[in-house]
């Protein structure tokens, strides 16, 4: 049985945590997710005339980690790409999924093709990392299976997923078909956010 790990020890680390993305940190994003369902999208998921429906965007925090700009020469003129990373705790995104709507409104995780809307820009994921784990285990992976792995309960487990690491590109507004955040479309129970800052 290990000593360290267990319950209270999770929740020691990640109140910690937390305590620095909300309030040392303190960088607010906002995420976007496709609405599936009031998207008209063909085969490829792109909308067709632009018309690609988001769900309203929801506040995290997040640790940002971004490269520099690089500009290149095309045909129409000067282009941009940048790419960026973000870090966000595990905990505070399923924290979401229980506070607001019932249906597909409701069912919030980071995924690929989500929009985030950080720096007046929005940005696409396009790769998740999700092996950070406390102690070096993922206790969602075998909860259920407790005595298989010989602990006495799912209590007694000890490990967990700390975090998930989003790589993403800097995208065109033009084709996103979407407005910029305001207090109408952003889901949150923290005050009045301006763009980026509050």
């Amino acid at each position: 049985m290990p000593i360290f790990g267990r319950t209270n020890d999770r929740k020691l680390i990640k109140h910690f945590s937390k305590e620095v993305m909300e309030d040392i940190i303190d960088t607010p994003v906002i995420v976007f997710k496709p609405y599936i369902t009031k998207s008209n999208t063909n085969l490829y998921g792109e909308g067709v005339n632009g018309d690609k429906a988001w769900r309203t965007g929801v506040l995290l925090h997040a640790m940002v980690n971004r490269e520099d700009q690089e500009y290149m020469q095309t045909d129409y003129g000067i282009d941009i790409n940048q790419k960026i990373t973000y870090s966000f705790l595990n905990e505070d995104v399923w924290s979401k999924n229980s506070k607001f709507d019932t249906g597909e409104e409701s069912a919030f995780s980071i995924q690929i093709g989500d929009l985030v809307y950080y720096d007046s820009n929005y940005w696409e994921i396009d790769s998740l990392t999700k092996n950070q784990y406390l102690f070096g285990r993922n206790q969602n992976v075998i909860e259920g299976d407790a005595q298989d792995f010989g602990f006495s309960s799912t209590t007694d487990m000890h490990g967990e997923s700390l975090s998930t690491i989003a790589a993403a590109h800097l995208t065109r507004k033009s084709r996103l078909n979407i407005e910029s955040p305001s207090e109408s479309n952003i889901k949150s129970i923290t005050s009045e956010i301006n763009g980026l800052y509050r």
